[in-house]
């Protein structure tokens, strides 16, 4: 009978009394990356649709200038994703190093799984 039993009622609380801090600051390095190339990419068409602007102007010295945009344009697709990347990591460890001490404390997250 007791399998029954848990065959009809298969809802458990959880609870999550710690975490692993290098786990989670590859999950946040991971997805702050994501987001980052995702807007480095479009911070880079934006400079890179403005250095394509600054050239066609006809202007004197509009080359070189084209040529400066054009090239922050692509360190910042380069430079963003790097930058959310690390960012993310760091905050990973932190957020689970501070959720751990609390947790000691305040009990944890509890979560009904089924």
């Amino acid at each position: 009978m007791q399998g029954q039993e848990s065959m009809y009622h298969s809802d458990r609380v959880l609870r999550v009394k710690s975490v692993d801090p290098l786990s989670l600051g590859k999950m946040y390095g991971a997805l702050g990356f994501i987001f980052g190339a995702i807007g480095g990419a479009i911070y880079g068409l934006f400079f890179l649709l403005g250095a394509a602007a600054a050239g066609s102007s006809g202007h004197s010295g509009s080359g070189a200038a084209s040529g400066i945009i054009a090239g922050m344009g692509i360190g910042l697709a380069i430079f963003i994703p790097v930058f959310y990347g690390v960012g993310g990591f760091i905050g990973g460890l932190l957020a689970a190093v501070f959720y751990n001490l609390i947790a000691k404390v305040a009990g944890g997250v509890e979560m009904t799984v089924e």
